[in-house]
């Protein structure tokens, strides 16, 4: 049975002995490892692809802003475990091994980035509904699934129920969520064609259009079947109602 390794110096103090420091750093990423692995599991996450699927419906602007905040982290627990020489070797440890910890999710962030820059394949010259309809089927699946996560945030558990929730609404509170859902989604289609955008920005701006789009749409279907409702429900004119004024 393997026995737990227990430093007796810190980090600082064996800076000067390749085969210690190895030795700790070898250790330490193994602990920063198993943490790692410990985190996932805990958050819900029954393996590290199982978070990534998760973690793949976010925005890549998202991403990026928490793969640098990992990475700014696991600096901090490093310069605690190897500069200070008055930190104890267990609590050396322990900071080295979390500082592997965060470089083991920054990993995996980056490698979602990785594969994000994968399907950016955005063509500004064939303009915005040919490279729609150029979407290969997992770009619009990430698509879909975005859209979905965004309906969850907002309080929606499906398309049915958001639909159900706008049926709900006045004409007048319908047309206002319109008109501002195509007035973003004129915005964000500009940025998605602007020749400045790279390819990537250029896919989150169509990602975010196509799903704007679809609320935009939505909200018409729902006005149409509403004006349809209403049409229905008029009461019929007197002549129409009475069979002797029907035969004059």
């Amino acid at each position: 049975m393997r026995h737990p390794y227990r430093p007796s110096r810190n980090f600082y103090a064996i800076q000067g002995n390749p085969e210690m420091r190895n030795t700790f750093e070898t250790e330490a990423r193994k602990e920063g490892r198993k943490q790692y692995m410990t985190d996932l599991k805990a958050a819900g996450n029954p393996s590290e692809e199982a978070a990534k699927m998760a973690l793949r419906r976010e925005p890549r602007a998202e991403l990026i802003t928490l793969r640098d905040a990992v990475l700014e982290e696991s600096e901090l627990f490093y310069a605690q475990a190897c500069w200070n020489p008055h930190i104890s070797p267990s609590d050396s440890f322990e900071a080295l091994a979390y500082h592997f910890t965060l470089l083991e999710g920054a990993r995996m962030l980056q490698e979602i980035l990785n594969e994000l820059e994968g399907i950016l394949f955005y063509q500004p010259a064939e303009g915005y509904f040919a490279t729609r309809l150029g979407l290969d089927d997992d770009a619009k699946q990430r698509i879909q699934e975005r859209f979905k996560s965004r309906l969850a945030k907002e309080g929606f558990s499906s398309v049915e129920h958001f639909r159900d929730e706008m049926s709900q609404l006045s004409r007048e509170e319908l047309h206002m969520l319109q008109f501002f859902y195509t007035d973003e989604f004129k915005y964000v289609l500009a940025k998605s064609t602007h020749p400045n955008s790279d390819a990537p920005e250029s896919f989150e701006y169509l990602a975010d259009a196509i799903i704007l789009e679809t609320y935009s749409r939505i909200i018409c279907e729902t006005l149409e079947n509403n004006d349809l409702r209403s049409i229905e429900e008029m009461p019929l004119r007197k002549e129409y109602h009475d069979p002797a004024i029907r035969a004059n």
